[in-house]
Parts: C-alpha cells; sequence; structure tokens
C-alpha cells in the first residue's frame, strides 16, 4: 500500500504491515517500534493502516441463501433443454465413438497400428476407470460432499 506521503529514511511500509498484523519477530518489531517514535510520517502510516484495518474487519457481507448458490436449471424450460442437451450430446458421442472404431478397425490391415492406438486408449480408459472407482467409494464417506466452494 503506498501512501502520498513517503518516509524520508525509505523506511519499509510492509514492515508497518507486518507490525500491524503481528507478524513480526522481535528484532524487527523493535526496529519498528523505535521508527515509528522518530518519524512522523511513518506514524501517520501506521494509523491510516489500522483505521483501515478496522473498518474491513467491521465490514459486513450479505450471505446469499443457499439456494443462491445452486447451479442446477430454475425454471421448466432451462431443465428441459438440459436434459435434452444431455441426451443428444451423449448420443452423438456413442455414435462418434462407434463410427470411429468401425473405420479403425475395418481401415488398413496395418496390426501394429491398431494395436499401439488400442493399448494406449485402452490404459487411458483404465486410468480414468480407477480413478472413478475411487471417487465413487469416498463419495460416501466425504465429509466435504455439501460444501459448496
Amino acid at each position: 500500500m503506498t501512501m502520498t506521503n513517503q518516509c524520508p529514511k525509505g523506511f519499509d511500509e510492509q514492515l508497518l504491515s507486518g507490525y500491524l498484523d503481528d507478524e513480526l519477530n522481535q528484532s524487527r518489531q523493535q526496529r519498528v517500534e523505535l521508527h515509528i517514535q522518530e518519524c512522523e510520517i511513518c506514524r501517520v502510516t501506521l494509523e491510516q493502516l489500522r483505521t483501515i484495518r478496522e473498518v474491513a474487519m467491521k465490514t459486513q457481507f450479505e450471505t446469499p441463501s443457499d439456494d443462491a448458490w445452486g447451479e442446477l436449471p430454475r425454471g421448466l424450460a432451462s431443465r428441459a433443454t438440459r436434459g435434452f442437451g444431455w441426451i443428444f450430446l451423449i448420443l452423438w458421442f456413442v455414435i462418434m465413438v462407434g463410427f470411429g472404431l468401425y473405420q479403425f478397425l475395418s481401415g488398413p490391415e496395418d496390426l501394429w497400428l491398431k494395436m499401439v492406438t488400442v493399448g494406449g486408449l485402452l490404459g487411458l480408459v483404465l486410468l480414468f476407470l480407477s480413478v472413478l472407482i475411487d471417487r465413487i467409494r469416498t463419495m460416501k464417506s466425504d465429509r466435504y460432499r455439501e460444501v459448496d466452494l
């Protein structure tokens, strides 16, 4: 935080903030205390920081209701379009994967290329399934599943 008046001795304002937050070790704390006894500008800066801190600590924020946090569609039209959108997307994905597999397997007879590709994809699918299985198992005992971020 930069104030309009700078310390003529070049004292670090971050030390003032650390002093205010009680974050300094003993030697630095003593250094700040000695300096603010001598420097009017830093004493005023420290009081300004203290005032800002007190105002910030007293500030009340309105907490939204629990239903305001959800991301689920609220209206019937919104729910219906989202549902149909997911259905069409899943059907499109299944058709595209099926068509791609058909083209890949009925294509050129390069067995080595097919084995490398299928092996890599199978490895990725198995890794994904292992993570999915672990997530489903831990969901039952997850203490934070009700917490919205």
